[in-house]
Formats: C-alpha cells, sequence, structure tokens
C-alpha cells in the first residue's frame, strides 16, 4: 500500500467509519420508523398519506434547487484541504448554499399552485405547499455545512451533528403531532429541518479566516466548476429517478397496484438496508480519494484496498443476510410479503458487483468528470430499465431481482472500462481474485438457499467465519 497510510490503517479507518455512520443511519432509520408510527396511530392513513405528499414535493424541489452541492463540493474542499485557498473554498461553498437556498425557495414559491392542484385537483392547498419553501432553504444551508465538514475530514462532528438532528427532531414533532394532529403535518417537516441546521451549525468550525471579505466574481471563481459538476450529477439521479418511475408504472399496468408495492419492499431491503454499508464506507472514502485525485499511483492503491476490504466485508454481511431474508421479511413486513424473498436473494450477487463497481465510479467524481460520470449512469439507467422489463417479462418479480445481479454486471463492466481507458488504471490480481471468488460464493449460497431452504447455512458459517479472519489479517 503507498501513500501516507498502510494497508492496516486504512483498513481501521474504514472500519470505524462504517461502525460510526452505520450506527448513524440505524438511529436515523429507527426515528423515521418512530414517526411514522406516531403519524399512523395519531393520524390514520390519510395523515400518512399527507405526510408523504409534502415530503416528495420538499424532495423533489430541494434535490432539484440544491444541484448536487454536497457531492461536488466535498471533492473541491477535499483537493484543496492543504492549500492556502482552503478559507476561500469554504466561503464559498456556503455562499453557494445560501443563493441555492434562495433560488429554491423561488421555485418552492412557483410551484406551490402546481403542485395543490395536480395533487389535490384544486389550488386550496397551495399556502401549505409554500410553508416548506422554509424548509428548502434551510436544508441547504445544512447541506453546505455538512459538505465543509465531510471534506475536511471531521467525521465525529458530523456523525455528532446527524444525531443532534435526527434526535431533536423527532422530539419537537411528539408534541406538535399530539396537540395539533393533521395541522402539524408541515410544522413537523419543517422542524426536522431546523433541527438538522441547529445540529451541523453546533459542530462546525469556523475555518473561514479571510483577511478580506471575497467578492462575488472570487465565490462565482471557485463556485462555477462546483456547479458545473452537480448539474451532471443531477442530470444523472434525474434520469435514473425517471426510469425508476417508468419500470414502476409498467409494473402497474401489467401487474396491479399489490405487485408495486411487493417491488418497492424488495428494493428498500436490497438498496436500503445493504446500501447503509456503501453509504456509511463512502463518507471516508469519498473525501480521501479526492484529496490523492492528482496521484493516479494513489488513487490505484486506494482503490485496490477499498475493493479487497469491500468485498471481504460483503462476503459475511450477504452470508447473513441470505439465511435471514426470510425472517426479515416477516418482522419488516408481514407473511403477506414473503413473495419478494427469491427477489431479495438473487440480488445479493448484484450486490458484490455493486460494491466494486461504487470504488470504481467514485474515480470519476474524485477527478471532476462530472460529463463521463452522467455518461455511465444514464447508460446504466437504460440498460437497468430495459433488463427489468425483459426479465419481469420471464419470471416474474423474481426475475427483477435476477435482473439486479445482471445489470450491475454490466455496469461493472462499464465502469472497469472508463477505469482502463479513461485513466489507464486497473483493479490489481489480488482484488479481481476477492471479487471472483466472493462472486462465487454469493452465487452459490443464493442458488442453495432457492433450492434447499434453510440449508444455506452450509454455506453461510464457513462464509461469514472466512470474512472475519480475512478482514481482521487486513486490519493488522
Amino acid at each position: 500500500m503507498t501513500g501516507s497510510h498502510s494497508g492496516s490503517t486504512l483498513s481501521r479507518t474504514v472500519f470505524k467509519a462504517m461502525g460510526l455512520f452505520g450506527g448513524i443511519q440505524v438511529f436515523s432509520i429507527l426515528c423515521g420508523l418512530v414517526r411514522t408510527k406516531l403519524v399512523a396511530v395519531w393520524l390514520g392513513t390519510s395523515g400518512v398519506g399527507m405526510f408523504a405528499i409534502f415530503t416528495s414535493a420538499l424532495t423533489l424541489v430541494s434535490n432539484l434547487s440544491q444541484l448536487n452541492l454536497r457531492t461536488s463540493a466535498v471533492r473541491t474542499i477535499a483537493a484543496g484541504i492543504s492549500s492556502a485557498s482552503l478559507p476561500l473554498i469554504l466561503y464559498s461553498i456556503r455562499r453557494l448554499g445560501l443563493w441555492l437556498g434562495i433560488i429554491g425557495v423561488a421555485a418552492m414559491l412557483l410551484s406551490a399552485p402546481v403542485f395543490s392542484l395536480r395533487t389535490f385537483g384544486t389550488f386550496s392547498h397551495t399556502t401549505d405547499f409554500m410553508l416548506l419553501a422554509a424548509a428548502v432553504f434551510v436544508m441547504s444551508l445544512t447541506m453546505s455545512e455538512q459538505a465543509v465538514l465531510q471534506g475536511l475530514g471531521r467525521m465525529r462532528p458530523l456523525a455528532k451533528s446527524n444525531v443532534i438532528g435526527t434526535g431533536a427532531g423527532l422530539l419537537i414533532s411528539v408534541p406538535i403531532l399530539y396537540f395539533m394532529r393533521s395541522t402539524g403535518i408541515l410544522w413537523v417537516i419543517v422542524a426536522y429541518s431546523f433541527a438538522a441546521w441547529l445540529g451541523v451549525r453546533y459542530n462546525v468550525a469556523d475555518t473561514t479566516r479571510l483577511q478580506h471579505r471575497p467578492n462575488i466574481s472570487e465565490v462565482w471563481h471557485i463556485g462555477s466548476p462546483v456547479l458545473k459538476m452537480g448539474f451532471y450529477l443531477t442530470l444523472a439521479s434525474v434520469t435514473t429517478e425517471l426510469c425508476s418511475y417508468i419500470f414502476i408504472a409498467y409494473l402497474n399496468t401489467t401487474g396491479g397496484t399489490s405487485e408495486v408495492g411487493l417491488f418497492q419492499s424488495g428494493y428498500t431491503l436490497v438498496h436500503r438496508y445493504m446500501g447503509m454499508i456503501f453509504s456509511a464506507i463512502g463518507m471516508e472514502f469519498f473525501p480521501r480519494l479526492s484529496s490523492v485525485a492528482s496521484s493516479l499511483r494513489r488513487t490505484s492503491a486506494y482503490i485496490n484496498h477499498e475493493v479487497l476490504l469491500l468485498s471481504l466485508i460483503l462476503l459475511g454481511v450477504v452470508a447473513l443476510f441470505i439465511p435471514l431474508a426470510p425472517v426479515g421479511v416477516r418482522v419488516l413486513y408481514s407473511e403477506e410479503f414473503v413473495d419478494i424473498v427469491p427477489f431479495v436473494i438473487l440480488s445479493m450477487p448484484g450486490v458484490v458487483l455493486q460494491g466494486a463497481s461504487w470504488c470504481m465510479a467514485y474515480v470519476l467524481l474524485s477527478r471532476g468528470d462530472g460529463r463521463l460520470y452522467m455518461f455511465t449512469e444514464v447508460l446504466s439507467a437504460i440498460i437497468t430499465i430495459t433488463l427489468n422489463i425483459a426479465f419481469y417479462h420471464v419470471m416474474n418479480l423474481t426475475g427483477v431481482g435476477l435482473s439486479f445481479s445482471v445489470q450491475y454486471l454490466a455496469y461493472f463492466c462499464i465502469v472497469a472500462a472508463v477505469y482502463r481507458y479513461r485513466y489507464g488504471l486497473r483493479l490489481a490480481p489480488q482484488s479481481l481474485r476477492a471479487i471472483a471468488l466472493v462472486l462465487i460464493a454469493v452465487t452459490a449460497m443464493s442458488a442453495l438457499s432457492l433450492i434447499a431452504g434453510p440449508w444455506v447455512i452450509i454455506l453461510s458459517v464457513p462464509a461469514v467465519a472466512i470474512s472475519f479472519l480475512c478482514v481482521r489479517r487486513l486490519m493488522r
């Protein structure tokens, strides 16, 4: 391992980040479940529906107006962390957050009548949607401060701010829901956004010791590449969401609403719960990779280490996930949802390929190749919807699970080709062997689980043990 860290030190760093932010995500999920439960008990199905409507509108406007500043800003901050211009970079990122927040407010206010008419068939809820403008503005400020903490590598303050924001938001929402009932839904959404902002402001340090107040041209000089990168990321995200919506619409027309519900449940299990691992590790990995983006040698070293470690971690996690999938479906949902178990199990080989692809894709982001990243994501989205429809036509929802694994095989090939021909890099033989062996083991466990059910434990127990021993060896 080249660079300033040894392999064992990097492994411990990754594990600490995974434990820290994995725990934060579990805490956030639990708080979300409690909030949803309170809404369901005190407000009923109509309250849950109203909550989903307002949250969806808020998320849509926020994502479009923020232009993925969080990701592009982290790259810029991490790349300039040792430069004399760091204070100017941080000041500029915060100014961008403020400006995008103002744009978001205008977008929310202007679109409020449209949201009301399209959602409820009347303009009577226009004021309700307009109130969400406050949340849009605060969320933009929060995003820029979180980017500062992550880009500077201040992981503990970032984690602490998330805990404070999520916990305080839940505590504030309980009395609001109890006393105001359905009229308090909007105030709960706004309160959550303010709690998140206060949490991050409490933990961020003032590192912008500027000798003079920068003018707009200086801020724009720093911010224009950040916004350009964010624009490409937003286009990629919108395309992915559009393809997802098209498939869900197809599924609803072909199989009915219940089929959509089953698909969404299985998708959540695979993407949300398994995705926590990628998200937790990425909090530390992305700024670290961005800080050495100018050195292909160190970039290659970090990528190979991350691919190797993540593959070994996924071996153990997936080996536990496969035999526990039927139980997990019954606990998280109900007996009615057991039909999604084959879908979930057949997606597991795709999770392994997703991990390796994810590591290489971060190189595009760390080096600021936004246009190329957008191209790979759009191509992946088109492949995904094509395979999903084709496999569903043949094997129903079980086929969509298999499609998930096939599409990530295609995505792995796409990203590996970019990694090789754009940057002249390739995965080390040790990393490739790890991916191949873990993929074979996970595929065998998936097949045995579908054929023999609980007997998959014969393969799962050794796989968990091997994963533990190999990761332990890396950490030493």
